[in-house]
C-alpha cells in the first residue's frame, strides 16, 4: 500500500521573448515522424517562428510539456510529440499503456499486464529504455502515484476514455522535474470544453485463441460561460491469453517436473523410473525428467477494470480559475502458472524407507519435484486507487501566475494465492509419516490435503 499527498506552492515567471534573427528561425512548414512498427502516425510539428507570427497579430501563452514557463504558440519548444484523440482512437486499444508501448520512444520495450507477480495488472512506458522509474508520467502537468512494487506509475489508472490527447517529451528532462524524469516526459491531458454524451462500446476479437477485449465507455461534458465538468465512467476486460496458445511462448520446458528426479549428494541426477522415455533429458549433470510448464501457464492474465474520472474548472473572475479532480479505479486480475515445483532434501531415514532405485543406503536424498497433484498455482491480485486535486491558479500582472495545488493520492494491491502452493516443511513431514510417495505412480501416492 502506498499513500501519497502533496501541497504545491509553484511561482511561474512569464519569459520575455527577443526577436528570433533568422539564423536561429526553425524550418519552415511540419515535420512528420515516421511511425515505428504497430505505431500510428503522429504529427511532430516544428512551428516556423517567422511564419506564424506575421500570419497572426495574436498571441496566446500556452502550457508547454518540459517547462515550468508559460510561452506563446509562436516560441520553439523541445521536441515534443504528441497522439491527439484521433491517433489514440485509430489504435483499437483500450489502455493508454497498450496505445504507449507501441510508439517508437518506447523503443526497449515496457511492463505490461503479465501473469506472475503481485503487479500483474500494471502496464508503464520506458522511454529511451532508461527504465519506467525513470520517465515521469504527469496528468495534466501533475504528478501521479507510483507503484509500491514497481516505482513506476501505472498507465492503468487512467481511463481511455477520458484522454484527450497524450505528449511525449522525448529529451530528459531531470533538471526540471528531478531524477525521475532521466528518459523524458509523458503528459496525458484529459478531455475539457467538451459537451453532450458519448457512448462508445469497442470488442476486439484475435485471430488465435484467447485475448478477447470489450470496453465500455461513457463520457459526459457541462458546459456554461464559467464553469465547466468532465466525468468519464470505462468499464474494460480483457481475457487471458494461455502459453500454449500463441506458438512464441508454447515450448517452455523445466528440469523439474512430476515424476521427478533425485540423487545422492554427490551423486549424478537420475529421473524417476515412472517418467516416460519421451520427456528424459540427458545432460552433464544427470538424467532429468522434464516439464512442459507452458501447457498450463496465461502469458497475459484475466483483467477486469472499473475506471471513474471527473474534471472541473471554475472561472471565478478573469485572473482566478479554481481546479478540481476526482478519480478512482478498481481492478481484478487473475492469473496461472504450472504447478508449484521444488528442491528438497528426504533426511536418510525416510529415504532408506521408500528406497527408489539407484538410492544409497543410510544416505540423504536430494529431490527435484513438482506437486502437480496442487493443480496449477493460481492467484488473484485485486487494485483499489483513488486520486482527488483541488487547486486555484491566479494570474498576477501580466507577467506572473501563482498556482496554489493540493491532492491526495492513494494505490492498495492485494495479492492472494488462492491455490496451488504448499509449504517445504509440510510437505517433508507427510513424506516422513508415509502420507505422501513423490516416487509413487500417479493416483497412487497419497494425499496432500
Amino acid at each position: 500500500m502506498i499513500v501519497r499527498k502533496k501541497l504545491a506552492i509553484v511561482l511561474l515567471s512569464a519569459m520575455l521573448i527577443e526577436p528570433l534573427s533568422s539564423s536561429f528561425a526553425a524550418p519552415a512548414a511540419s515535420e512528420v515522424s515516421v511511425p515505428g512498427a504497430g505505431e500510428s502516425a503522429a504529427s511532430e510539428n516544428v512551428v516556423d517562428t517567422e511564419n506564424a507570427t506575421a500570419s497572426s497579430g495574436k498571441t496566446e501563452r500556452i502550457e508547454v510539456t518540459g517547462s515550468h514557463i508559460k510561452r506563446i504558440d509562436v516560441e520553439g519548444v523541445a521536441p515534443v510529440k504528441t497522439l491527439d484523440r484521433k491517433d489514440l482512437e485509430k489504435q483499437g486499444y483500450n489502455s493508454v499503456g497498450d496505445v504507449l508501448r507501441d510508439t517508437s520512444t518506447n523503443s526497449f520495450g515496457s511492463m505490461r499486464e503479465a501473469s506472475g507477480s503481485n503487479a500483474a495488472g500494471n502496464a508503464e512506458v520506458n522511454l529511451r529504455g532508461l527504465g519506467s522509474s525513470n520517465t515521469l508520467v504527469l496528468l495534466n502537468g501533475q504528478r501521479l502515484p507510483t507503484d509500491a512494487v514497481t516505482g513506476a506509475v501505472d498507465l492503468n489508472l487512467i481511463p481511455m476514455a477520458a484522454v484527450e490527447r497524450v505528449e511525449i517529451l522525448k529529451d530528459g528532462a531531470s533538471a526540471l522535474y528531478g531524477s525521475d524524469a532521466l528518459g523524458g516526459v509523458v503528459n496525458i491531458i484529459t478531455r475539457k470544453d467538451f459537451s453532450g454524451t458519448e457512448v462508445s462500446v469497442q470488442q476486439t476479437v484475435p485471430e488465435m485463441k484467447g485475448g478477447a477485449r470489450r470496453q465500455v465507455s461513457l463520457v459526459n461534458g457541462f458546459n456554461t460561460e464559467k464553469f465547466n465538468m468532465v466525468n468519464t465512467i470505462q468499464y474494460r476486460d480483457n481475457n487471458k491469453i494461455a502459453s500454449k496458445d500463441r506458438p512464441w511462448s508454447n515450448d517452455g520446458y523445466s528440469l523439474i517436473g512430476d515424476p521427478g528426479s533425485y540423487r545422492n549428494p554427490g551423486n549424478a541426477w537420475q529421473a524417476d523410473p515412472n517418467c516416460p522415455a519421451d520427456r528424459i533429458l540427458v545432460t552433464p549433470q544427470g538424467t532429468f525428467c522434464q516439464y512442459r510448464h507452458t501447457d498450463y501457464s496465461t502469458s497475459l492474465p484475466d483483467l477486469e477494470q472499473i475506471s471513474l474520472m471527473s474534471n472541473m474548472t471554475y472561472e471565478a473572475s478573469s485572473d482566478v480559475r479554481l481546479i478540481a479532480r476526482l478519480g478512482g479505479t478498481r481492478r481484478k486480475v487473475n492469473w496461472s502458472y504450472a504447478a508449484a515445483p521444488g528442491t528438497f532434501t528426504i533426511p536418510s531415514a525416510v529415504a532408506d524407507v521408500l528406497n527408489p532405485p539407484g538410492h544409497t543406503a543410510g544416505q540423504d536424498l536430494n529431490v527435484r519435484y513438482r506437486l502437480t497433484d496442487l493443480g496449477t498455482r493460481d492467484a488473484d491480485v485485486t487494485g483499489l486507487s483513488y486520486n482527488a486535486l483541488l487547486g486555484t491558479e491566479i494570474q498576477v500582472g501580466g507577467t506572473w501566475q501563482l498556482d496554489v495545488i493540493g491532492s491526495h493520492n492513494r494505490v492498495m494491491n492485494e495479492d492472494k494465492g488462492i491455490n496451488g502452493y504448499a509449504l517445504t516443511d509440510t510437505l517433508q513431514n507427510l513424506i516422513a509419516t508415509g502420507a505422501y510417495n513423490p516416487f509413487g505412480t500417479a493416483g497412487a501416492k497419497g494425499d496432500l490435503s
